[in-house]
C-alpha cells in the first residue's frame, strides 16, 4: 500500500483540480454519487449483523466483477487501515470518517486516478462515485447513468419502490438515488458579506451550500460543496442540467462578487490577503484550519493579481497536502512528530518563502 499511497500523493485530490477554461479557480472539482440497496439484505446502518454485513459484502462483489466494474481499481478495506491511512481517504475526498471507521463488509475499490471508487456497505450497501476537475456534471452523469445500465443488467434485486423510486437511507437520495457535489472556493462572497443570502437562496432551490472539509463546519476556509437534497419526480438530464447550470450562477456571482471588492473596497481585500501571506510566512506551528484560511485567501489573492510571484497551482498543491494525514503518510513523518511545526515546515517549502 505504501507505493500507493506515494501514487495518491503525487497528484490532486479530485477536489482541488483547477480545470475550468477560465481558470478561475472557483469551480475546483465535481462529484457524483449513485446509492443503491438490495432486496434480500438489511440496509447497512439499521443494524444489521456481521452475516449480514459479509452477505451483502459478497453479493456486491460479486455484481461489480460480473459487470467487469472493478478489474483494474485497488480493493481497500477500512478495517485493516491504521489512523493516518483512514484520514488519508477522508482528506481526499474518497470516504467519509463514518466509513473508514466502520466494522466487517466495508470494502472499497479505487481507481488509480480516483475518478472511480465502488464502496459496499457504507450507509447503503452500493454507493458508486466518479469524479473529476473543474465543472464535469453532465459529463460524470452520463458516465454514473451508462455504469448503473451496467449494474442493472446484472439484476433486478434493487430495493425500488413504484410511487417514488429507489429507496436509499438517506433523505436527499431517495427517489433517483444520485447526488451531484461541486467543490468550490468562494471567499469572495464571504468576505463580502453575502454568504448567507446565497445559502438561503440556494435552500429554497432544494439544494445545500455545505463546508466542504471535515471538521470545517462554519467553513472558515471558504471551500464549499453544492449539492442537491432530493431527486423524487426528477430524471436524471433535469437533475444534472439543473446542478450545473447552478455551480456556474454561483460561480458567476462569487466572480462579481471579487470585481466588487477590487473596485470598492481595496484596500481592505488586500489588508486580508497581506495578513494572510504573513500569516503563512511568519508562523512557526499552524494548525490546519488557520493554514487552509490562509491559503484559501491567498489563492484568491493571486487570482486577483495581488500575489502575481504565486502560481494557483502551487497554492492548491499546498492546500491539498496540508492535512494531518497527507503530513504523516507523504511527508514520511515519525509518529511522534509535531505536525503543526511539519505544517509550517511544508508551506515555507512549497511557497518558496525565505529566511
Amino acid at each position: 500500500m505504501s507505493s500507493l499511497y506515494a501514487e495518491w500523493g503525487r497528484q490532486f485530490p479530485w477536489w482541488c483540480r483547477d480545470d475550468n477554461e477560465d481558470a478561475s479557480g472557483i469551480i475546483t472539482g465535481t462529484q457524483v454519487t449513485l446509492a443503491r440497496n438490495l432486496t434480500e439484505w438489511r440496509f447497512p446502518p439499521f443494524g444489521g449483523d456481521h452475516a449480514a454485513a459479509e452477505g451483502s459484502e459478497n453479493e456486491i462483489r460479486r455484481l461489480l466483477e460480473d459487470s467487469g466494474l472493478v478489474e483494474d481499481l485497488v480493493e481497500i478495506r477500512p478495517a485493516e487501515l491504521d489512523k493516518d491511512a483512514k484520514g488519508f481517504f477522508t482528506e481526499r475526498g474518497l470516504m467519509s470518517a463514518s466509513f473508514t471507521h466502520g466494522a466487517v463488509g466495508r470494502v472499497a475499490f479505487v481507481s488509480h486516478d480516483e475518478g472511480r471508487e465502488f464502496l459496499v456497505n457504507d450507509t447503503d450497501h452500493l454507493k458508486i462515485g466518479l469524479q473529476a476537475g473543474g465543472l464535469a456534471i453532465e459529463r460524470l452523469g452520463e458516465q454514473m447513468m451508462d455504469t448503473w445500465r451496467r449494474l442493472e443488467k446484472a439484476t433486478t434485486q434493487w430495493v425500488r419502490s413504484s410511487r417514488f423510486g429507489y429507496v436509499t437511507s438517506g433523505v436527499s437520495e431517495f427517489g433517483l438515488g444520485v447526488v451531484c457535489h461541486v467543490a468550490m472556493h468562494l471567499p469572495a462572497l464571504a468576505v463580502s458579506g453575502r454568504m448567507d443570502a446565497v445559502k438561503r437562496a440556494i435552500n429554497s432551490l432544494g439544494m445545500s451550500l455545505l463546508p466542504l472539509m471535515p471538521g470545517d463546519r462554519e467553513a472558515e476556509t471558504f471551500l464549499y460543496e453544492l449539492c442537491n437534497r432530493q431527486t423524487i419526480g426528477v430524471s436524471s438530464n433535469t437533475l444534472f442540467r439543473t446542478m450545473e447550470q447552478m455551480a456556474a450562477t454561483l460561480a458567476h456571482h462569487e466572480r462579481n462578487a471579487r470585481d466588487w471588492l477590487m473596485r470598492e473596497s481595496i484596500l481592505e481585500l488586500s489588508d486580508v490577503i497581506g495578513k494572510a501571506n504573513g500569516l503563512l510566512r511568519g508562523s512557526f506551528l499552524l494548525n490546519y484550519t488557520d493554514c487552509s484560511r490562509a491559503l484559501s485567501l491567498l489563492l484568491m489573492g493571486c487570482k486577483c493579481g495581488f500575489m502575481p510571484h504565486f502560481e494557483p497551482d502551487d497554492i492548491l498543491w499546498v492546500l491539498s497536502q496540508c492535512g494531518d494525514s497527507h503530513l504523516a503518510i507523504c511527508g514520511n513523518l515519525p509518529k511522534d512528530a509535531n505536525r503543526l511545526s511539519a505544517r509550517s515546515n511544508w508551506i515555507h517549502s512549497g511557497l518558496g518563502y525565505n529566511w
